[in-house]
């Protein structure tokens, strides 16, 4: 079997994120839209990394969503949905 995920669907932008540690004492749900953008600086965070640039970066879970950009927002809403994998056809 053969999974294929298209580079125009909707569904290849919009990406849930998770955090998962072996001491989670809750389940926490964390919602808000993030860019592809932040997700270096949040990466940078949670490895505990800083540059001049960045000293202090944002948490991508703890950080508050960012701020939409109206052209990727127009583009995002434009995507077609990825159509369902029939699994059972193979």
């Amino acid at each position: 079997m053969r999974l294929l995920h298209s580079p125009v669907s909707r569904q290849h932008r919009d990406i849930p994120l998770f955090l998962t540690s072996s001491d989670a004492k809750e389940h926490r749900t964390v919602r808000g839209l993030r860019y592809g953008s932040s997700f270096l600086e949040g990466f940078m965070e949670w490895t505990g990394v800083s540059t001049r640039e960045i000293p202090r970066p944002r948490s991508l879970f703890l950080a508050p969503p960012d701020t939409p950009q109206p052209e990727a927002e127009r583009m995002r809403l434009l995507r077609p949905d990825d159509p369902s994998a029939n699994i059972q056809s193979h």
